[in-house]
């Protein structure tokens, strides 16, 4: 089966978004709820700025969900995205941090850009009760706008400041995440 929708929202931070979802399922007797799924998303938000309309935040990923595989005991999803978040807000470090005011917006803001790659298993052990294991490897790219407060506590004299602003240049990460699920739904769609 084939699906698809379109996806409207608006938000005084984002602007107005647009995009749409899609998916392809392939069904079997033998498969709950499915063989197998391709899902795929694309989504946009533009606002308009001192400087016209720009793209705020966007996120685009195509999904693979294979729930039937060991006797219906392991569910298998892959997930391989990219997004993009424009307006990343920073007000500076601890309790003194706050937007101060009309100016720039951009002067609290920063562009982080961050492909990922998801997978994850879900094991059932009894009953309710399921294992999930999952990795993710993400990229980010962070670019502080020129002038902005970030840009600016990344250039202090400050040591202690600039020892607390980690994870501020362009790095990979790598998680490994591990659960206990309880599910006590009758089917999981």
């Amino acid at each position: 089966e084939v699906g698809a929708s379109p996806i409207l929202m608006s938000d005084t931070d984002l602007g107005f978004g647009f995009g749409a979802i899609g998916s392809f399922t392939r069904f079997g007797s033998n498969y709950d709820p499915f063989r197998w799924q391709v899902q795929a998303v694309t989504f946009l938000t533009l606002k308009s700025t001192g400087d016209g309309v720009e793209p705020i935040f966007q996120d685009h990923f195509v999904k693979l969900d294979l729930p039937g595989l060991m006797d219906g005991d392991l569910r298998l999803t892959l997930n391989a995205g990219f997004a993009r978040h424009s307006n990343t807000g920073y007000y500076g470090l601890g309790n003194d941090s706050r937007d101060l005011g009309p100016e720039d917006p951009s002067r609290y803001q920063y562009d982080r850009i961050y492909p990922q790659l998801v997978g994850r298993a879900r094991i059932k052990l009894t009953g309710p009760f399921a294992l999930m294991l999952g990795s993710s490897l993400t990229a980010n790219w962070i670019e502080p706008y020129e002038g902005s407060k970030l840009a600016e506590d990344l250039t202090s004299n400050d040591a202690a400041l600039k020892d607390y602003l980690r994870g501020t240049t362009n790095h990979v990460s790598f998680l490994v995440d591990a659960g206990l699920l309880w599910d006590s739904r009758n089917h999981d769609l």
